[in-house]
């Protein structure tokens, strides 16, 4: 990652995502060849052809956008009235998502990631009530004092985002993530953290080992590999109690609109609360 550059991940999920539709901000938070590319796609012909090429990742990113939105709402409808997105990334949804008028929005990430990202926003008038950044190495800094100084409230429920981070972190890192959240999340909040597991695609272990080395060459390594039962005894331990866990197939089935849809790779989401 290069200092006031969005890690290559980030700006390709984002495009992604604007590829899509479920984020009509993306183009303007991606440059370059993505930007040509999201603009490229916007044709269904040729977004069929750029998620093909993409080994289905148009396909993934919708979906688990759409999976996550609707935890969201769901969150707020309950009561929360922060967000806290961890490893945050291109992230729009404090710009798009209409439901979080009365929500305070807290965006964390690594410091060059975000610098990228506050220069796109600048001029933006966002949807939600406020919106913080705070910067950080989620592997190094300490989290709780990270969302202290930001001014995150500990006795208000929130709603905390993790996507698509754990599988580039090591399991201590998660470990010590989820114990901050669930140390900071007054009763009612919810954690959506998506996860990948070992198996990781329905293509097959030769289609993981590749995928393993090209996110090594790329210098974003996968490192956090985990099973859905480690997941949900790393929740519990952390003191959260999982309500709902859920891969790529059944995002088809709730949030698919009934088409077809490329789905080699085997990440899900679970949802989890503090409730006592």
């Amino acid at each position: 990652m290069r200092a006031g550059k969005a890690s290559f991940t980030a700006a390709a999920v984002s495009a992604a995502r604007g590829i899509a539709g479920v984020d009509p901000l993306a183009g303007q938070l991606v440059d370059g060849a993505l930007g040509a590319l999201v603009r490229f796609a916007q044709r269904p012909a040729a977004r069929a052809i750029v998620n093909a090429a993409a080994l289905g990742l148009i396909d993934h990113a919708e979906l688990r956008t759409r999976a996550i939105d609707a935890a969201v709402r769901d969150a707020v409808a309950a009561g929360a009235r922060q967000l806290v997105v961890l490893g945050a990334g291109l992230d729009a949804r404090a710009w798009r998502m209409t439901e979080l008028a009365d929500v305070d929005v807290l965006e964390v990430d690594h410091a060059s990631t975000q610098t990228f990202k506050r220069e796109r926003v600048a001029t933006w008038s966002p949807r939600a009530r406020s919106v913080r950044f705070a910067a950080i190495d989620f592997e190094r800094d300490s989290l709780d004092d990270v969302l202290a100084r930001a001014g995150h409230d500990a006795t208000a429920p929130t709603i905390w985002v993790w996507e698509g981070v754990t599988p580039y972190i090591a399991r201590a890192a998660t470990q010590a993530t989820l114990a901050v959240v669930a140390q900071r999340s007054a009763p009612g909040s919810r954690l959506a953290v998506t996860y990948a597991t070992p198996s990781a695609s329905a293509a097959g272990p030769a289609f993981v080992r590749v995928a393993k080395l090209g996110f090594r060459a790329i210098g974003e390594e996968l490192r956090g590999l985990i099973s859905s039962d480690d997941m949900r005894d790393e929740l519990v331990i952390a003191g959260l109690d999982v309500v709902a866990d859920s891969g790529s197939g059944q995002w088809a089935k709730r949030y698919g609109d009934g088409r077809r849809r490329l789905l080699l790779v085997d990440e899900r989401l679970a949802v989890a609360e503090r409730r006592r």
